[in-house]
């Protein structure tokens, strides 16, 4: 039994970032599916399985790929911030490094034209970060999507024509990172 904490169910978004009870294993990959088939490239990232859960007094089953041993809204709160500090980097008008208790590394770049997010989390998994990522990149898209997916990494390209964004996904270690770029 592991705690856990539902982040992006459409079916219980009412209840997304609950913590609940898994009383199944979440990270036995074996015998995870896919969750659609439905050419969402995104969602072909997304593999798991029906695991028994107990919610308040409720027990229940939710698809696993929704879960993760964090909360995404207190993933970078500023209370278990240990470290903010500006960095020189060549290239940046601005650039900040934050460092959380939790493990978790985030940097933020601002240049004339674009800017750049690195997110570092540690004992993340492929499809935490796109549901992490989801929100703020993914569903806001502006232009034509081009996705490149594969076993170590992912990337996403868009551009409208005059701006373009740019998502990778690398897995390094125990650290999942997680860079967006935007830019025009």
């Amino acid at each position: 039994e592991i705690s856990a904490c539902l982040v992006g169910s459409e079916m219980c978004i009412r209840d997304r970032g609950s913590l609940i009870q898994t009383l199944e294993t979440k990270f036995d990959k074996s015998g995870d599916i896919r969750l659609g088939d439905d050419n969402i490239k995104w969602k072909s990232i997304l593999t798991g399985k029906w695991i028994k859960i107990k919610f308040a007094d409720k027990i229940g089953y939710v698809f696993d790929v929704y879960l993760s041993h964090y909360n995404f809204k207190e993933l970078l709160n500023s209370e278990l911030c240990i470290s903010h500090d500006t960095i020189s980097v060549q290239d940046y008008e601005t650039y900040t490094r934050s460092m959380h208790l939790n493990g978790v590394i985030n940097e933020n770049g601002q240049g004339m034209e674009w800017g750049k997010e690195v997110f570092m989390i540690p004992d993340f998994t492929f499809e935490e970060a796109i549901l992490f990522i989801k929100p703020n990149m993914i569903d806001y898209s502006y232009g034509k999507q081009d996705w490149e997916i594969n076993d170590n990494r992912i990337r996403l390209k868009e551009s409208d024509g005059i701006s373009s964004r740019q998502l990778e996904i690398v897995k390094y270690g125990e650290y999942v990172i997680i860079e967006t770029t935007d830019g025009v």
